[in-house]
């Protein structure tokens, strides 16, 4: 059960305390983070159109050396997880590798030369001078490539290897490797070394700063230190990690080093190891872990990114004493084996998790901090905290209730103070966001409801301080954005544009325009936009000059939704608005308006709050097609069953402005890809072929990357000769447009 506690939340929007750099933008892909819609270790291309959303400062990759050389045909095959490096390279400013070797290897310092065992029980034995080369020309490749590529992590977690020395000979390799690589190629952000990347902050780091600091090379190089994070389970000190860069600086000055380094904790969070249940606190302790255990843990883990990098931005030369600054990452699109980190969702394509949409709250703050303060946090740091932002024209607040198992849930006074003219000096908008167990959580509602959700919008008048109520449960996470002016609708559906009506509903105009006269009895108007699916707020703009309420019903699709109680506005010439905030709309929605003895409506207003990036075309919704193209029902849905003749099946569509992505769902039982072309507005764009799904059964998606498509109706036809089972074709959009 809940325990019930209230806190204030004060930000005073007047006092800037410095800049904040890339809060919540620094991710960690792991090597399974590459584009492929049919592989079971990928994640598909519809989800980096999701990550691409929080415009990434730097991405970290991995990169498996002895993947790419291989030591007996000293050869070297770079076609390593195709798209992995390209994708990344596409949303984010910079990259980052964590660049690693097998454990085995030994390297001889006596000797000067790296043994690689073999199975069966031989050794390839390599000088240092060859092992270095090997480095250089897989380092020239990536960085030849991908010009972004700047930091080098070197190895992963070694702490055994730290401790024997292994790791500092491998590290003096790679900085030798990396000098040499930026004398050759002189690119204009030369690459970028930086160690020991321990599995926590300890002392691994003061031995690798020893053995770097006894180093008497005169090529040493150490751009940046690098650890990973994570708070074991029920570790609640989430604030100590406020203190590891004093730390740090504490221990460079020791040793004469710069104390200004930056710091990357590449990996973040409050869940090592693997898929293990709810509140135990032993990595390997799994058990059985239920849907809710997990569920919750993901929630928590979203909390616990809010918590844990907040302290980590108060440690930042900003704002703290400290000389150097501080970036953690988030760790990782699809974990391999531990759900309970991942940012989206691995059984659908396009669909967050809650950690995302913490991570994109934190990616939505503004760059100038300003203070704000809580009286909700206890002696761990935990509990209510906030953070505070803002520029000209907009001030963000992100919120949260970091509880991981404990159940408190807070009533929190949220008080703006010196809001500046150009945003309280006329009316503005105040906007709520949430991710909590019900909201914003693709674990409870599906993908429906995946997506980072508006709960709370409205106009406030002007003023220089505001005060609201935001409640917030166990671990839940919440965006308050304060912007200047008043919020336009996204569309309108005005009464003189309905779809349908009764019979007996008269369209009417006044001075104040033209409205739906709801008659005495029974009487109903409707429309039917082109929406995507989504959360929608609407607002009814209606006139009632008699004395009492007046009530109708919003029927959505043919399901009654709310009754709405349309309150007196003093006479039929004065308008009034009802704001109905947080419904769910599908795509294309029929939205209907129903009773007796209504008011006048004039329109409704329709405000996105988290709408869905695509827009899908169901088989049997086609606009036209062949006679022997049949349309068919089995236990996996509808879909169009193309003869072995020509045949061909086609939609009217209308996407909207911008760049879309086309996938079709399919089935192909056959043991040979099967192919079709692809038309637009009767021009072939291209020939897709059809893989083979297993079964006739068994789906799959191919994807068809960047199609452009102009405002109004499109026809998108797919004609060709025994084609495979054809489901749908959804556009997911990569670009602005409507």
């Amino acid at each position: 059960m809940l325990a019930q506690s209230n806190a204030t939340v004060t930000v005073n929007a007047s006092h800037v305390e410095g800049i904040i750099q890339g809060f919540g933008q620094y991710n960690s892909f792991s090597p399974n983070t590459y584009p492929n819609n049919s592989s079971a270790e990928s994640i598909p291309n519809e989800d980096f159109e999701i990550l691409d959303q929080v415009n990434h400062k730097i991405i970290r990759l991995w990169v498996r050396f002895q993947g790419i050389y291989d030591f007996v045909s000293d050869t070297y095959d770079f076609g390593y997880k195709p798209g992995y490096f390209e994708k990344s390279s596409e949303i984010s400013d910079e990259l980052l590798i964590n660049y690693d070797g097998d454990n085995s290897y030994v390297f001889d310092a006596a000797n000067q030369r790296v043994e690689i065992p073999q199975s069966g029980g031989s050794s390839i034995f390599l000088t240092y001078a060859k092992y270095q080369e090997v480095q250089e020309n897989i380092l020239s490749y990536y960085k030849s490539n991908f010009p972004k590529l700047i930091y080098v992590e070197v190895r992963n977690e070694k702490g055994a290897a730290i401790n024997s020395g292994q790791y500092y000979e491998f590290y003096k390799i790679m900085y030798r490797a990396i000098n040499q690589v930026n004398a050759s190629l002189n690119p204009s952000k030369p690459l970028k070394i930086g160690g020991p990347i321990t599995a926590s902050f300890g002392n691994d780091i003061q031995v690798f700063l020893d053995q770097y600091a006894a180093d008497p090379s005169s090529q040493k190089k150490l751009d940046f230190i690098a650890w990973h994070e994570y708070l074991f389970f029920g570790e609640t000190l989430t604030q100590r990690v406020e203190d590891d860069r004093a730390v740090l600086e504490g221990w460079l000055a020791a040793r004469n080093l710069p104390t200004n380094l930056p710091a990357l904790v590449t990996e973040t969070g409050i869940f090592p190891g693997g898929e293990c249940g709810h509140g135990r606190i032993g990595e390997n302790d799994c058990g059985s872990v239920t849907s809710a255990d997990l569920a919750a843990d993901k929630l928590a883990n979203a909390a616990a990114m809010a918590n844990m990098h907040y302290y980590y931005l108060n440690a930042n030369s900003a704002f703290s004493s400290n000389a150097g600054d501080v970036f953690p990452f988030y760790w990782t699109p699809n974990h391999l084996f531990n759900a309970r980190k991942d940012l989206v969702v691995r059984t659908q394509s396009g669909i967050p998790e809650p950690t995302f949409n913490v991570m994109k709250m934190q990616s939505l703050m503004e760059k100038a901090r300003v203070t704000a303060t809580s009286n909700g946090t206890d002696a761990n740091g935990n509990g209510v905290n906030a953070v505070a932002s803002r520029s000209n024209d907009q001030i963000t607040t992100m919120l949260w209730n970091y509880q991981y198992t404990n159940n408190t849930s807070y009533n929190i006074t949220f008080q703006l103070n010196n809001i500046p003219s150009s945003i309280g000096g006329s009316s503005f908008t105040y906007e709520v966001y949430k991710v909590d167990a019900n909201t914003s959580n693709f674990n409870n509602g599906g993908a429906s409801n995946a997506f980072l959700t508006k709960v709370t919008q409205e106009t406030v008048s002007a003023s220089t301080s505001l005060t609201k109520s935001i409640t917030l449960g166990k671990n839940a996470v919440a965006l308050v954005v304060v912007r200047a002016g008043t919020l336009q609708p996204d569309f309108t559906l005005r009464a003189v544009d309905y779809s349908g009506k009764s019979t007996n509903t008269n369209i009417s105009s006044g001075s104040t325009g033209t409205y739906a006269d709801l008659p005495s009895s029974s009487g109903f108007i409707e429309w039917n936009p082109t929406l995507l699916a989504g959360n929608y707020d609407l607002r009814i703009v209606y006139a009632n000059g008699s004395t009492t309420s007046r009530d109708l019903n919003l029927v959505l699709n043919g399901t009654n939704n709310q009754s709405v109680s349309f309150s007196p506005t003093g006479s039929w010439a004065n308008l009034g608005s009802v704001t109905l905030s947080g419904i769910n709309l599908s795509q294309n929605p029929i939205i209907r308006l129903d009773g007796v003895n209504g008011p006048n409506i004039y329109k409704i207003e329709v405000f996105e709050n988290s709408v869905s990036n695509q827009l899908e075309y169901i088989s049997d919704e086609y606009s036209s097609k062949s006679s022997d193209v049949q349309i068919l029902t089995n236990s996996t849905g509808t879909y169009a069953d193309f003869p072995s003749g020509s045949g061909f099946l086609e939609w009217l569509v209308n996407p909207g402005n911008g760049t879309f992505n086309l996938e079709f769902q399919y089935a192909n039982g056959s043991s040979t890809s099967r192919s079709l072309d692809l038309k637009v507005n009767g021009s072939t764009i291209q020939t897709i072929n059809f893989n083979p799904t297993g079964s006739w059964s068994t789906l799959t998606t191919v994807t068809i990357s960047t199609q452009n498509f102009g405002s109004g109706n499109s026809t998108l036809r797919i004609e060709g000769t025994n084609g495979p089972n054809v489901y749908k074709a959804t556009f997911v959009q990569t670009s602005s447009g409507n």
